[in-house]
C-alpha cells in the first residue's frame, strides 16, 4: 500500500458564485458565445480537457488536489487528493483507457486516476522526477529528464528503455500523436526560451527514434498541439505573435496572426473544424482548413491575463480557460456555459489519496478524517516538539515551554501579557519580541519540521513574525529568514544579503483583527506554507536544511532590530499565541489539527455510511480518528462530516472490503527441475511426474524461478533461483518442474488464483490434475514440445492472473504439489523463465452478530417483530435490511435456548446445498480473535415452496458474548 501524507478535512465557510448567461448549443462555439467568470480560491495549476466527457481537469496548486470542472453543468464535479505536490506537472489523459495521469514531480511519482470521477487506480514510484509524460502504444509511458527519453513501465515506473541526446531537457512538454505513434518533445514555453520540437518514432519495445523536427525560431513559444486530422503541428509564438503551423506532409510553415504579443496557449477539437488560440488578452476562432480568423474574445471581458497552456476545449465545445491579476488572484472562466457555480472548497467532492484500499471481511481499520486509510494514525507526538510556548502568564519576561524539552525562552522590549488570546492568554506586541537565541542550537539541528504560530493585528504596513540569520564561518550573516505581513498578506522570504532567493505568498488578506494561523513546513518536496490549516504555496527547500551555523531567532521581530532589513518593515504590532517549532516533518492534517484544536469554537466530528452493501460499525463515530468493521464485503463509501462555529465540511472515504486471501506458494519456492532427455522422463518409477507422489530426489534442486538470461540486458536475472541454461539451452524446448507445498484448513477457501510470470508457455497441474495453460500445444505434451508462440518480455515480467477456483478441488489438505512443464520457443532461444504463486481466497462470514443490536436500538430476543411481517428482528439485522419496512427479503432465523443450545433457521434459494456448503460456529470475547466453538453445527435442508429451501443450523450450546456462522464452500 503506498504510504503519503494524509490530507486534513478543512472547515471554511460555504461561498457560491452564480453568473447568468446563456447556454450555447452544438460542439463549435456561435459568435457570440456567453462568458461566465469566477474567482478561484486556491492557486491552479496546469488543465487538460477530456476528449470523451464534457470535462476539463484543473489541478489546485494550493491543496494538491485534481478536480473536474464540468462544463455542461458548470460546477465542480469531482476532485481528489493527489500523493503528492503537482507543481509544474502536466497531466495528460491516456490513450489507452478511461484514465488521467497526474505527475507528482517533487515526490517523483504520478497518480493514476479514473475519469471522470477520479478515484485512484494506482500511484507508481518512478526513477525519474519527470515534469512531463506521454503515452505510448501499449499504454507505456515517455518521460524527459536531463536531456534524455525514457520509456517508462505504466505498472512499476521503472526504465524500460532510453534515447540520448535530446534537446528540450529544460521542462519539456511532451505530447502524443497519430494514433500514439508518434512523440512530440518541446520547450516548455518560458520566456527567452525557444520553440523548436522533436519528433519521434515509438518502436515498443525498441527505444524511440527522432524522425524529424522543427528548427527554433527564437520567438518563445508557450504552448503546441499536434492535429491528428490535418498532419498539422501548431504552436503560440511570441515575437510574432500568432500561431504557427507546420504541414508534415508537404513540410510548409504557415502564420496565422493575433496581431497581439505573445502566445500563451491553443486547442482544437479532434473532430471540430476550429483552432483556438490565445495570448493574454484575447482568444482568437481560427478555421482549421485554411487559418481564416473567425470571431475573438478579447480582454474586456475578463481581468488579467490568460494563464499559459490553460485554454481547453471540451467535447461540447465549451471553452475554459484560467487568468491571473498582477496581485496572483486567479480566476476560471467559461465560454458557451449557462453559469459557473463553484462551492466552497469543503464542499467539493474529495476523493480517498491511493488505491482503494481492500480489507478482509470483519477486519477492523483504522480511519482518519482527511481520506486515509492505515494501521493507525495520531497528531504529532509531543516528543516531535522543540518548544512550545502556549503565552499564557499574566507577568514576567520569562516564557516556560510547555514541551518535554523544557526550552524557556524570554520576551524582550515593550510587550504586555492580555486576556482574550486564541487559547487562553496571549502576548501583545508593541515593539517587543521572544527570543529563542538561548536554543538557536537545537533549531540549527533541524532538517525537517515546522514553525507555528496564532497572530492577530489590524496594524498596517509590513511587519514581521518571524526572524533568523544563518551566519559563516567568519561570523557574518551568511542568509536571512523571515516570516512576514506585506500589505496584510502573509509573506516567507530567504534573502542573500539583500537579495531574495526564495519567497512564498499567502493571496489571503489577514490583518483585519482576527486570529490567524501560520505555519512553515519543511517537508518532502519543498517548504510549504499554511494559513488557517489549508496549503497556501510551496518553494524550494528554504530554512531548516539551508542553516550552518544559526547565529539568531525571534517571534516578532528581525535579525537587525527590525524586519530583517526590510525597508519600512517593524516588528509585529499585535497579539501573538502558542508559537511551536516542531522537529519533524508534518503531515498537512497534522497542521490542520493544531489550527483547528484551539480557540472557543469546538470542533464535532460524526462518521456515517454513505453507501455499501452491509453494515458499518464506528467505534467512535465522534472522532476524526476511529476504527470501522464491517459485516459482508463489497464497495462502501464513508462520510466524516466536521463543523464548527456554523462551519461545516466534509470528506469521503471508499472503501473496497474483499474476501482474505492466503498465499499457498510464494515467489522463491523450493523446487525440483529436470530437462527432460526422453520420452522415460515423463513417467519415473512408472508414475506421472507430476503426480504429487512422483519420486523426484535424483532431480536437480533450486528456487522459483526457474529459466536463464544470455541477453546484456539482465531482464529475468533478478528472478531466477534455479538457472538451467546448461542444461536446455541449444538442447530442448521443454522442462520439467516439481515445486512442493503445504495447505491448511482448506475447507476455508472458496477461490483459487495462480499468478505466473513466464516466457514462453507452459502447461500447470495440481495434484497430477491439468489447471492451465498458456502458449502449449493442444493435448498431452511429449518430452521436447516446444511453446505455440513467443511471450514478450515486458509481459512476462508482470504476473498474470489465471482463475484456477474450477481446481480448487484437486486442492489437498496437508501436503500438495504444483508441476509445471515449461516450454521455450526454439532451441535457441536467448531467454526463458517460470515464476509461479498460488493464492486462496477464503470464504468470508456472512453472518456476524454481536452486541451491536442492542448498541443500535435493535431488540434481539427471540420472537421480536417490529414491522409484523413474520420475520424475525434479529434476522433482519443480520442481512442488513430495515427492520421497520415490512417489504424485508425472504430470511428468517429463529433462536431457541432449549437444551442449552440454539436453532437458527434461514431461507435461500434452493439448490445451494449442491455447492457443498459447510457451516462452523465460531465465538470471540472482543471481536478481533476468533475461535470455534466446542461441538459441529448440525445442518437440515428442508424444501420450501416457490423455489426456496429452509436451512437450520443446530449449534450443541451457546458460544459466549460474540458469534458467528461461517459458510464455506468445499
Amino acid at each position: 500500500m503506498p504510504q503519503r501524507p494524509p490530507l486534513p478535512v478543512v472547515l471554511v465557510p460555504c461561498a457560491t458564485v452564480l453568473l447568468a448567461s446563456t447556454a450555447a448549443e452544438g460542439a463549435e462555439l456561435v459568435d457570440p458565445a456567453p462568458l461566465t467568470y469566477a474567482g478561484l480560491p486556491f492557486v491552479p495549476g496546469e488543465t487538460v480537457a477530456d476528449p470523451v466527457h464534457d470535462v476539463v481537469y484543473l489541478l489546485d496548486d494550493t491543496r494538491s488536489r485534481v478536480l473536474a470542472y464540468h462544463t455542461a453543468e458548470g460546477r465542480l464535479s469531482a476532485a481528489s487528493a493527489l500523493d503528492g505536490d503537482p507543481h509544474q506537472g502536466i497531466p495528460f489523459v491516456s490513450r489507452t483507457s478511461d484514465a488521467l495521469w497526474v505527475l507528482l514531480p517533487g515526490a517523483q511519482r504520478a497518480q493514476k486516476l479514473s475519469r471522470p470521477g477520479l478515484r485512484t487506480l494506482d500511484i507508481i514510484h518512478m526513477e525519474r522526477s519527470f515534469y512531463s509524460m506521454a503515452e505510448g502504444p501499449g499504454g507505456n509511458l515517455y518521460g524527459v529528464w536531463d536531456g534524455d527519453l525514457y520509456q517508462i513501465d505504466a505498472d512499476t515506473g521503472a526504465t524500460m528503455s532510453v534515447t540520448a541526446g535530446v534537446q528540450h531537457d529544460y521542462l519539456p512538454m511532451l505530447k502524443s500523436a497519430y494514433g500514439g505513434a508518434r512523440l512530440f518533445v518541446a520547450q516548455r514555453g518560458l520566456s527567452g526560451l525557444g520553440d523548436a520540437y522533436e519528433e519521434y518514432e515509438l518502436r515498443d519495445p525498441a527505444p524511440p527514434r527522432r524522425v524529424g523536427g522543427l528548427a527554433d525560431s527564437g520567438v518563445g513559444s508557450r504552448d503546441f498541439e499536434v492535429d491528428e486530422l490535418y498532419g498539422r503541428f501548431y504552436r503560440t509564438t511570441g515575437g510574432t505573435y500568432g500561431v504557427s503551423v507546420w504541414d508534415e506532409g508537404t513540410g510548409a510553415l504557415s502564420f496565422w496572426p493575433y496581431d497581439e504579443p505573445y502566445g500563451s496557449a491553443i486547442c482544437i477539437l479532434q473532430d471540430g473544424a476550429s483552432v483556438y488560440g490565445a495570448c493574454p488578452s484575447r482568444i482568437r476562432r481560427f478555421r482549421r482548413s485554411n487559418g481564416v480568423p473567425i470571431w475573438d474574445y478579447d480582454e474586456h471581458l475578463w481581468e488579467g491575463d490568460i494563464v499559459d497552456r490553460s485554454v481547453e476545449i471540451a467535447p461540447n465545445g465549451h471553452l475554459v480557460f484560467l487568468t491571473r491579476e498582477v496581485s496572483d488572484r486567479f480566476y476560471i472562466g467559461h465560454i458557451g456555459g449557462s453559469a459557473i457555480s463553484l462551492l466552497g472548497e469543503a464542499d467539493a467532492p474529495v476523493a480517498s489519496a491511493g488505491p482503494d484500499r481492500e480489507i478482509a471481511a470483519g477486519d477492523s481499520v483504522m480511519l482518519l478524517g482527511d481520506g486515509y486509510v492505515s494501521p493507525g494514525g495520531s497528531a504529532p507526538p509531543p516528543s516531535s516538539l522543540v518548544g512550545w510556548w502556549p503565552l499564557d502568564e499574566t507577568w514576567g519576561a520569562t516564557v516556560p515551554d510547555a514541551s518535554p524539552a523544557g526550552r524557556h525562552v524570554t520576551v524582550e522590549g515593550s510587550a504586555s501579557w492580555t486576556s482574550g488570546g486564541r487559547h487562553g492568554r496571549a502576548l501583545a506586541l508593541s515593539g517587543g519580541y521572544v527570543d529563542l537565541n538561548a536554543h538557536k542550537g537545537a533549531i540549527d539541528a533541524i532538517q525537517e519540521g515546522a514553525i507555528c504560530a496564532w497572530f492577530k493585528t489590524a496594524a498596517a504596513g509590513d511587519q514581521i513574525i518571524f526572524g533568523a540569520a544563518d551566519m559563516n564561518a567568519q561570523g557574518g550573516t551568511r542568509r536571512r529568514f523571515r516570516l512576514f505581513l506585506e500589505d496584510g498578506r502573509p509573506v516567507w522570504e530567504t534573502l542573500s544579503y539583500s537579495h531574495v532567493n526564495t519567497r512564498l505568498e499567502a493571496p489571503a488578506i489577514v490583518n483585519d483583527g482576527e486570529w490567524h494561523h501560520i505555519a512553515m513546513s519543511q517537508e518532502e518536496g519543498g517548504f510549504y506554507m499554511y494559513l488557517d490549516g489549508a496549503r497556501m504555496a510551496l518553494g524550494s527547500n528554504a530554512f531548516f536544511n539551508e542553516t550552518e551555523d544559526l547565529g539568531s531567532a525571534y517571534f516578532g521581530r528581525g535579525t537587525d532590530g527590525g524586519g530583517n532589513g526590510g525597508t519600512g518593515m517593524v516588528g509585529f504590532q499585535g497579539q501573538l499565541d502558542d508559537l511551536r517549532i516542531y522537529g519533524q516533518r508534518l503531515a498537512g492534517h497534522q497542521i490542520a489539527a493544531i489550527a483547528s484544536s484551539l480557540g472557543a469554537e469546538p470542533v464535532t466530528f460524526s462518521w456515517e455510511k454513505a453507501s455499501g452493501p452491509g453494515e458499518v460499525l464506528f467505534s467512535d463515530p465522534a472522532s476524526p480518528i476511529t476504527s470501522a468493521s464491517f459485516s459482508i464485503p463489497g464497495d462502501y463509501v464513508l462520510r466524516l462530516t466536521a463543523a464548527s462555529g456554523g462551519r461545516t465540511g466534509s470528506d469521503t472515504l471508499r472503501v473496497s472490503m474483499a474476501l482474505p486471501e492466503e498465499t499457498l506458494l510464494a515467489a522463491g519456492a523450493p523446487c525440483r527441475w529436470r530437462v527432460p532427455a526422453s520420452a522415460a522422463d515423463l513417467a519415473p518409477g512408472g508414475v506421472a511426474w507430476h503426480d504429487h507422489s512422483a519420486d523426484l530426489s535424483s532431480w536437480e534442486a533450486g528456487t522459483t524461478g526457474v529459466g536463464y538470461e544470455r541477453s546484456s540486458s539482465n531482464t529475468y536475472t533478478s528472478l531466477i533461483g534455479a538457472d538451467v541454461e546448461p542444461a536446455l539451452f541449444d538442447r530442448n524446448t521443454s522442462v520439467l518442474v516439481h515445486v512442493p507445498f503445504r495447505a491448511d484448513g482448506v475447507d476455508r477457501f472458496g477461490g483459487l488464483e495462480l499468478r505466473m510470470k513466464y516466457d514462453d508457455g507452459f502447461v500447470a497441474y495440481m495434484n497430477g490434475i491439468e489447471i492451465a495453460r498458456r502458449l502449449a500445444p493442444a493435448g498431452a505434451l511429449a518430452w521436447n514440445s516446444e511453446a505455440t508462440g513467443s511471450h514478450p518480455d515486458d509481459q512476462a515480467l508482470r504476473f498474470e492472473e489465471i482463475d484456477v477456483t474450477p481446481a480448487l478441488h484437486a486442492l489437498r489438505e496437508g501436503d500438495n504439489v504444483l508441476a509445471i512443464h515449461g516450454l521455450n520457443r526454439g532451441l535457441d532461444s536467448s531467454d526463458f523463465l517460470l515464476l509461479p504463486e498460488l493464492v486462496a481466497e477464503q470464504t468470508g462470514a456472512f453472518l456476524l452478530f454481536s452486541e451491536w443490536a442492542a448498541a443500535r436500538g435493535v431488540t434481539v430476543a427471540p420472537g421480536s417483530d417490529a414491522d409484523s411481517d413474520g420475520l424475525d428482528d434479529f434476522a433482519e439485522y443480520a442481512f442488513a435490511t430495515d427492520i421497520l419496512s415490512a417489504d424485508a427479503p425472504s430470511f428468517r432465523i429463529e433462536a431457541s435456548a432449549a437444551g442449552g443450545g440454539f436453532d437458527l433457521i434461514y431461507r435461500r434459494p434452493a439448490g445451494h446445498a449442491g455447492l457443498g456448503l459447510s457451516y462452523q460456529l465460531e465465538r470471540s470475547g472482543d471481536l478481533e480473535g476468533w475461535t470455534l466453538a466446542e461441538g459441529a453445527v448440525e445442518v437440515e435442508t428442508v424444501p420450501a415452496a416457490d423455489g426456496v429451501e429452509n436451512v437450520r443450523l443446530r449449534a450443541p450450546g451457546l458460544p459466549g458474548r460474540h458469534w458467528r456462522i461461517r459458510a464455506m464452500l468445499r
